[in-house]
């Protein structure tokens, strides 16, 4: 507005400027035509005046007494030199006593110019003549040359007035445009920006600074920047602190950091942490006010501190996975000892269930720690390929049995298998199932589907590349989630729930990315939720038939065996529980602590022709041959062994593709003595089957 109104103002005196210049032009030139052509005029008719009175003097001195009946004599005198057609000249000759003597025929009427001289007799005035000329020609000309100059005026007022403007609206433009490029920079700096005078009074301040103390621009421009910091920080009666502030803004000679990180409340009861800086603004060399540039870093903060969590529990991560193998060892040999007192024990004995419930509560520790590597996003996924309806089942039934909830399963009977990293997949299945269980108090129902999809270009997800996919979902009947929270319902730590950790859908969000799927969630408050994952699959490719066993699988019923096996582990507490377990089901067991003791007793009982049917290595020996290791050494001496591996930590890719080193299955701990015995059986009948073949 003030541009506009300063624009108008320029425009209103250049005009002004303009036509007084134009006026003047026109008005001077037709005057000085005037004023010069009137005096040639009256020049021209006083000389005109005076020789004509010389000559009729001759007349009358040659005929002193009756000159004035000598009207022929004297019509000559005036008619001596001949008028133009446009000349209007009257002669009138008066005696001395102003008698009319003689007039020409010419009578002007209208404007007109007269000049008298005397007529002497020697020396002595005898009478007059008196010579008029018409200026009604010399009027019409100066209307012609005011009329020319009014042209010329009219030239020179746009000369003056549009030329000076055009570049005057040249340079508004211009200053408009920067303006409005200040303007636009301003309001999307993404800082609050505002301006003071000297006495502190708020002068400018842009949107983002409004929104942050969330105050109109008339409310702010109620308050001085000291009155206002005053106000939202709360600290009014800190009169010398508000002063000292502007000053040491108006006497630096540079930016000068007033918060750094300070909290303050607004009107509105919103606390906000802010930064801020200051400098002074100068014109002339003289203090004209101050800037301050302010900065909501609340988010900012807020996201530090998510960081510093996530930081926090990725190093918790580090060292789980770091002492996963110790600290599994010692549940596999807890949960081993259990096993074995368990199957001693009659079902219907008191301890039997009290028992179970202590190898779930192991196998629930395992779940924690596997968890929290999982999100600490370490080492490589163990990809294999699985049908991923079997692993659906087998953790919704797991997870859910004995619960309120119905379960109704609706899986294509063709589905797609998948290359995943069946832990971590099994994760996200409980984790999208306990979040269903608990959105379910009062109980209800859980629907899951999966179906083959592909994905083109035309309708494919913005985040999934076009391909053959399945689509997994879990759709309860809940409470639903609101729209407030289902924007955070992937956050880490973000929990509305008692006891929450906030981790469950962050990790589950978190392993489907990785494996180049997706994870979306759309809810109806009141009626339920609808968890969707999006899985690459492999159409036409089958499952391999694997001999890794699960630490989940049911209590089966004791099998008895035989067969020589050397068991290589460093933990001893492990080799005191499972070398008596496995000596009862009809082994021979052999203990080595390392690689090294492993290679050297397998190689002996060849020399003695008593060889060993399995080995069981441990991938991981602190200070010592590992598993791997091991394994490549032991094919060395016999391409033809036969061996398992066995670790806490899961992550290592060996476990995941024991093939690929020559082992026969993987088994993780912690494990259950029965499932190893099964995977041992398994192992040993297909070498026996091979040795008939």
């Amino acid at each position: 507005m003030q541009t506009l109104s300063a624009e108008k103002n320029i425009k209103l005196r250049t005009t002004a400027v303009a036509l007084s210049v134009a006026l003047f032009m026109a008005l001077l030139l037709p005057t000085l035509f005037f004023f010069f052509s009137f005096n040639h005029i009256s020049i021209v008719t006083r000389i005109e005046a005076e020789m004509t009175a010389e000559r009729i003097s001759k007349v009358v001195s040659r005929n002193p007494n009756m000159w004035m009946f000598l009207e022929d004599r004297i019509y000559d005198q005036l008619t001596l030199r001949p008028l133009t057609k446009d000349e209007e000249v009257q002669y009138i000759v008066y005696d001395l006593n102003s008698d009319l003597v003689f007039a020409s025929d010419k009578i002007i009427s209208g404007p007109k110019t007269s000049k008298s001289s005397n007529i002497y007799n020697a020396g002595i005035p005898v009478g007059r003549v008196t010579v008029s000329r018409s200026t009604r020609p010399l009027i019409l000309e100066s209307l012609l040359a005011f009329c020319l100059s009014s042209l010329l005026g009219l030239l020179i007022f746009f000369f003056l007035r549009n030329i000076p403007l055009k570049a005057l609206e040249q340079s508004i433009a211009l200053l408009v445009a920067e303006k409005e490029r200040l303007r636009v920079t301003l309001e999307n700096i993404g800082e609050g920006v505002l301006t003071t005078d000297s006495s502190g009074r708020i002068l400018l301040c842009n949107q983002e600074f409004m929104d942050i103390v969330e105050l109109s621009r008339a409310e702010a421009a109620q308050y001085s920047f000291e009155e206002l910091v005053a106000e939202l920080l709360k600290l009014a009666q800190r009169v010398e602190r508000r002063v000292h502030l502007i000053k040491r803004v108006m006497q630096s000679t540079g930016a000068t950091e007033i918060f750094r990180s300070t909290e303050i409340m607004t009107k509105n009861g919103n606390r906000k942490t802010i930064s801020c800086l200051g400098a002074p603004l100068k014109r002339e060399d003289e203090h004209a006010g101050a800037v301050f540039v302010v900065k909501d870093i609340t988010e900012q903060i807020q996201i530090q501190q998510k960081i510093n969590k996530v930081e926090q529990l990725e190093a918790l991560g580090i060292v789980a996975g770091g002492i996963a193998h110790d600290f599994n060892n010692f549940l596999a040999t807890i949960l081993i000892n259990i096993s074995n007192i368990r199957m001693m024990t009659p079902p219907t004995d008191q301890s039997y269930q009290l028992l179970a419930n202590s190898e779930e509560s192991i196998i629930r520790a395992q779940d924690l720690t596997q968890q929290l590597i999982t999100f600490s996003r370490g080492g490589e996924l163990q990809r294999q390929t699985e049908d991923v309806a079997v692993l659906i089942k087998r953790e919704t039934d797991f997870m859910l049995s004995g619960s309120n909830i119905q379960i109704h399963y609706q899986i294509h009977k063709d589905l797609w298998v998948v290359d995943i990293d069946p832990v971590q997949f099994c994760q996200v299945i409980q984790n999208l199932v306990i979040n269903a269980n608990q959105a379910m108090p009062g109980g209800g129902v859980l629907n899951i589907r999966a179906n083959n999809i592909t994905l083109n270009e035309k309708h494919g997800s913005s985040h999934l590349p076009p391909g053959n996919y399945i689509e997994i979902s879990f759709e309860d009947t809940g409470i639903g989630i609101s729209p407030e929270k289902l924007q955070n319902i992937f956050t880490p730590f973000y929990t509305d729930k008692k006891g929450g950790t906030g981790l469950g859908l962050a990790v589950s969000h978190s392993v489907i990315n990785r494996h180049q799927g997706d994870l979306s969630v759309s809810s109806i408050p009141g009626k339920g939720s609808t968890f969707t994952i999006l899985l690459p699959a492999e159409p036409g490719k089958e499952v391999p038939k694997t001999a890794e066993y699960s630490m989940k699988e049911p209590m089966l019923p004791p099998t008895a065996g035989e067969g020589k096996i050397l068991l290589m582990d460093d933990n001893e507490d492990l080799v005191k529980a499972l070398t008596p377990a496995l000596t009862n089901k009809g082994y021979q067991v052999v203990h080595a602590p390392d690689g090294l003791a492993a290679l050297d007793l397998y190689q002996k009982s060849r020399t003695e022709g008593v060889p060993f049917d399995l080995v069981i290595l441990d991938l991981t020996v602190p200070g010592g041959l590992g598993g791997k290791k091991t394994m490549e050494k032991l094919r060395e001496i016999d391409p033809e062994v036969k061996a398992l591996v066995s670790s806490g930590y899961s992550k290592d890719p060996v476990m995941a593709n024991y093939e690929e080193y020559g082992f026969k299955g993987a088994i993780r701990k912690p494990f259950r003595i029965v499932v190893l015995t099964e995977l041992i059986k398994k192992t040993l009948s297909e070498r026996a089957a091979e040795s008939a073949g």
